[in-house]
């Protein structure tokens, strides 16, 4: 897989998004692949919340030890993305969506 300068994209990883399938392993592939190669992800709209989740996470060395709280989460992509990919404790809370 060749990405050259440009950015990192989840449907080289085979995510889909079809609201059924579980995208989740093939979008912590993108960002390890990313990250291991000095790479952005960029999804459709942009480097969105995942992307800059992972930027986040490489500042702060999160870990299997970690706890994160998301405050106004959305639909919790974010929580669940750092949850699985770092086997960390999230908490995750959002007014307007429920679970």
């Amino acid at each position: 897989m060749d990405f050259e300068d440009g950015p990192v994209n989840y449907e080289a990883f085979d995510a889909k998004e079809d609201g059924v399938a579980d995208g989740m392993p093939a979008i912590c592939k993108a960002h390890q692949y990313a990250n291991e190669h000095g790479l952005k992800v960029q999804d459709k709209m942009g480097p969105g919340e995942l992307f800059l989740a992972a930027k986040i996470s490489r500042e702060h060395k999160l870990g299997r030890d970690s706890r994160i709280i998301n405050l106004a989460c959305g639909s919790g992509t974010t929580s669940v993305f750092l949850a699985k990919l770092f086997d960390a404790q999230v908490f995750a809370i959002n007014l307007w969506v429920k679970p």
